[in-house]
């Protein structure tokens, strides 16, 4: 009988003996999202009047958008303080105190709405604390039909788990690391060394020069993250063409070149499909070549396919979706180094007539590699 009062005894003075400490900082350091929009910023935009591609160029991508980009949302994360706690040993059962220290962060929200000419109707900056859904504050600041991100949250969550509310809303930006192919055995490092053009490629789409290569969807297809890369589609596909001339012994020159490079980027893409039996990554990278080597009047064009499968089980990471884009540009890379009928283009001064036809056919397209 004594030992439930001499439980609640022990409790209670573990308890007063163990704490913890909140210690408020100034506003500081960037957790998650956008970043930071100074006031500035803000007092520049004038409602009826501000359009939305102004509204672009100013601030950057944003967060998410709703409504078919009607609804723009930013979103930042800072720190607002720590929370310092302890518990010491006799609470541990003797095996030694325990204690840390926690960052509580603060969330931003700037909401913008347009009209149908794309001008700023009305826009409003809010801030909640931790224990606040965010989702919930944009739910409640749009228009009553507009898609409801609680909703959302609630389907994806039943599959997907996310951990924080307002990660319908989330954004993975994606710096991929380029990897040539250094072997001196390839076909392209087989040839003497060339200064080499190489021209920004085109996109065979509109939306191909955007950041936005995707979007992370879970379930009814919610979208948990849109998937951006830190520069365009072509640009980073040109980075990845030029590592690979450079590894294998040439050099890029912008005058005087011997040889010039034009491309197209039919397609660069990642989708995250959920199936019964996984949540995978599937990255797909379309690209076409001509090169023309100086003091010839024919060319060669070269079309490299790619496809890369990353698989998951509980849903690819911010890290899944960058390997998945490095295996991508990898295999271009590979591909380009390993082309026989272009380096045997560059390798005779004369015509491709006499090459034997299976030189000519392009790379293996289509290749399904699950790294």
């Amino acid at each position: 009988m004594r030992w439930p009062l001499i439980s609640c005894v022990l409790l209670l003075s573990c308890t007063a003996m163990s704490g913890c400490v909140v210690m408020p900082t100034p506003e500081h350091g960037l957790l998650a999202g956008h970043g930071e929009i100074s006031a500035e910023q803000l007092a520049s935009l004038e409602k009826g009047k501000t359009t939305r591609e102004e509204i672009l160029l100013l601030l950057g991508e944003p967060s998410g958008s709703l409504d078919e980009g009607r609804i723009l949302v930013y979103h930042w994360e800072v720190l607002r303080g720590y929370l310092i706690w302890a518990v010491p040993a006799c609470c541990q059962g003797g095996a030694g105190g325990a204690g840390g220290v926690a960052g509580i962060p603060k969330d931003y929200l700037l909401l913008m709405e347009f009209d149908d000419c794309g001008r700023l109707e009305r826009y409003s900056q809010l801030s909640t604390h931790a224990l606040e859904s965010i989702s919930k504050r944009i739910d409640e600041w749009t228009p009553p039909e507009t898609v409801k991100l609680s909703d959302l949250e609630k389907r994806a969550g039943e599959v997907a788990r996310e951990p924080r509310m307002y990660e319908t809303i989330g954004r993975f930006v994606v710096e991929p690391d380029l990897v040539p192919d250094t072997s001196t055995g390839t076909p392209l490092a087989g040839i003497s060394p060339r200064r080499v053009k190489l021209e920004r490629p085109r996109s065979a789409r509109a939306a191909g020069n955007s950041r936005l290569i995707g979007k992370r969807t879970a379930a009814f297809g919610a979208v948990t993250h849109y998937i951006y890369l830190t520069q365009r589609r072509p640009d980073l596909v040109r980075s990845a063409l030029a590592a690979q001339w450079v590894a294998a012994g040439h050099s890029i020159v912008d005058v005087d070149p011997e040889v010039t490079v034009a491309g197209r980027v039919e397609e660069f893409r990642i989708e995250t499909p959920l199936s019964v039996s996984g949540w995978n990554a599937i990255g797909v990278l379309d690209v076409t070549i001509e090169v023309r080597a100086k003091g010839r009047s024919d060319s060669i064009t070269r079309h490299y396919q790619l496809r890369r499968v990353e698989k998951t089980i509980r849903g690819p990471s911010e890290q899944d979706i960058r390997k998945l884009i490095e295996a991508c540009l990898q295999a271009l890379m590979h591909d380009l180094a390993t082309d026989l009928a272009l380096a045997r283009y560059l390798d005779n001064p004369g015509q491709l007539d006499g090459l034997p036809s299976e030189t000519l056919a392009p790379p293996v397209a289509g290749r399904d590699r699950a790294d």
